[in-house]
């Protein structure tokens, strides 16, 4: 009966759970953040300047796109660390 058990739950996990995680990647987005393009050789100052706003600009989506992610992936650390913990006891 145990050995019966056991491996249904284990049929249950492969089946449901797993194809869950391995398609759990799939739904993240990029940065929505709009890449400058660069003036040409003779641009005038104007656009040169605006080139430098839209690059300072573009850095800053960029950095505040990584630290979203890194709380992101300090919050999942610590979902495994408490779930590891719940199957320790």
């Amino acid at each position: 009966m145990y050995f019966k058990t056991k491996s249904f739950v284990l049929i249950l996990i492969s089946t449901f759970i797993l194809p869950i995680q391995v398609n759990a990647d799939n739904f993240s987005t990029g940065p929505l953040c709009y890449k400058p393009s660069k003036p040409l050789l003779f641009a005038p100052k104007y656009l040169k300047r605006r080139f430098e706003k839209d690059t300072d600009e573009y850095k800053s989506c960029i950095q505040l796109y990584i630290a979203e992610q890194e709380r992101a992936i300090q919050l999942h650390k610590d979902s495994i660390a408490q779930a590891v913990e719940l199957l320790k006891q």
